[in-house]
């Protein structure tokens, strides 16, 4: 068993969306979410959705225990699909 980083890694993902296509894209984000969960070395995630005036892109934030952990995540060929749908 590979041992628990406690600190874990977390990387940050901007992703600028057309507004006619918010709901849409809310969806998809949170169908990502639910994807990372199942992801192993899964720590956690949150999702910001833009606020006018003060940021215009959706950030998400995914905790893994580990760095291989969270690229393996991020080149995900079902990570990729559900983001080509975001286009």
């Amino acid at each position: 068993m590979e041992s628990f980083n406690a600190c874990g890694v977390t990387g940050i993902v901007r992703r600028r969306v057309d507004p006619t296509r918010e709901a849409e894209a809310e969806y998809l984000m949170n169908e990502l979410l639910t994807l990372s969960r199942a992801t192993r070395g899964f720590l956690g995630s949150e999702i910001f959705p833009p606020i006018p005036g003060v940021q215009d892109a959706y950030v998400v934030l995914y905790r893994f225990d580990r760095g291989e952990h969270l690229r393996q995540w991020l080149r995900s060929p079902a990570r990729a699909e559900i983001l080509s749908q975001m286009k």
